[in-house]
């Protein structure tokens, strides 16, 4: 999982979301406290606060990119431990973001979670081809259910 420090944040993050980076230990100590960092890659304003307080409600850190450039930008910046990757934005839709992260060398691995609104069986065969853990319909899934399906999503990909 991915482990942040604020030294090591962009500037360009419009909406932060979630958990306090840092926290005290247990013991006092005030050691950092371990975020899973979730990039969330929606243009809707609305929809992204959505999902970002119910992320953050849920312990995830969340940070939005709202369009595909900035999306494989934060991507490889910040190596989120998921992202969860809307199909229709502008300057890059989210398969050709989905390609890119996949074609570099840093981003390759990082697991991927498909949120959109487009149910059409060609996007989601496309998806699964490009490595796509998992393929949600925003219409059908509350920031709650979208948190299990992350959760989800990084039990698989660490047990691989």
């Amino acid at each position: 999982m991915a482990m942040v420090q604020e030294a090591q944040m962009p500037a360009p993050l419009e909406i932060l979301y979630g958990e306090s980076l840092f926290e005290a230990a247990p013991d006092g100590a005030g050691d950092e406290k371990e975020v899973t960092v979730v990039l969330l890659a929606e243009d809707d304003p609305e929809l992204a606060e959505l999902y970002c307080a119910g992320l953050g409600r849920s312990g995830f850190l969340v940070i939005i990119a709202e369009d595909g450039r900035k999306a494989v930008h934060l991507a490889e910046e910040l190596k989120p431990a998921i992202i969860c990757l809307d199909i229709r934005m502008p300057e890059l839709d989210g398969l050709g973001v989905l390609t890119e992260l996949r074609a570099g060398n840093g981003t390759r691995a990082l697991p991927v979670v498909m949120l959109t609104n487009h149910s059409e069986p060609e996007l989601l065969r496309r998806a699964r081809q490009l490595g796509a853990l998992d393929y949600l319909l925003k219409s059908a899934t509350p920031p709650t259910r979208l948190a299990q399906r992350i959760r989800k999503a990084l039990e698989a990909t660490a047990q691989a």
